[in-house]
């Protein structure tokens, strides 16, 4: 699996975390919504895609604001949280 995106530590939760206080964090991996179904691999590619799409490394903040922003839309749809 590629990860793309930076890799928070333990220490230093990322900004998505901050504000909704989903996150969990997965030693070797980083930090993950604990909503999210990163067993599935179209779902981790499209994880992967959005945070390029938006910008990636070169707009790093924005893009991971964009990539929970759009991914939570799934999973409201999806049931997968509820707000």
């Amino acid at each position: 699996m590629i990860h793309h995106g930076p890799v928070y530590p333990p220490s230093q939760p990322p900004p998505a975390h901050q504000r909704h206080r989903d996150y969990r964090y997965v030693e070797g991996w980083g930090w993950w919504p604990t909503w999210f179904p990163y067993w599935d691999q179209g779902w981790l590619n499209y994880w992967n895609y959005l945070y390029d799409y938006y910008g990636g490394d070169a707009n790093m903040e924005y893009a991971e604001y964009a990539r929970d922003a759009a991914m939570r839309q799934y999973a409201s749809q999806y049931g997968w949280i509820t707000y």
